[in-house]
C-alpha cells in the first residue's frame, strides 16, 4: 500500500483488493493538525482540548463517504465500502 495524497483531514493510499484483483484507493481519516496515532496505530485526538474538533471531523469524513456513495458518474470515483471498525475510519 502506497500513500498517494495527504490533506488536512486524511491520507489516500493506493492498494490492491486481493479478492477482486483490482487496484483501489483507500482514504483514511487522519487529521494531522489535531490527531495522532497511538502505539496500536489507532488515530486519536492529540489532547482532550482537540477531542470535539476531532469527533466533528470524523463525523464529517464519514458523511462525505455516504454522500459520495450516492453518485454514479464516470468522473467520480466509485465508493465500494466504508468502515469505522479498526483501527480507524476509512473509505
Amino acid at each position: 500500500m502506497d500513500a498517494i495524497a495527504a490533506g488536512g483531514f486524511g491520507i489516500t493510499y493506493e492498494a490492491q483488493n486481493v479478492k477482486l484483483h483490482t487496484r483501489v484507493a483507500l482514504k483514511e481519516y487522519y487529521p494531522a493538525d489535531f490527531g495522532e496515532r497511538d502505539n496500536t496505530m489507532h488515530v486519536r485526538p492529540k489532547s482532550a482540548s482537540h477531542r470535539k474538533t476531532f469527533e466533528w471531523g470524523r463525523s464529517s469524513f464519514l458523511q462525505e463517504a455516504q454522500t459520495l456513495a450516492r453518485f454514479h458518474h464516470s468522473s467520480i470515483v466509485r465508493l465500494h465500502a466504508s468502515s469505522r471498525r479498526s483501527p480507524l475510519p476509512t473509505w
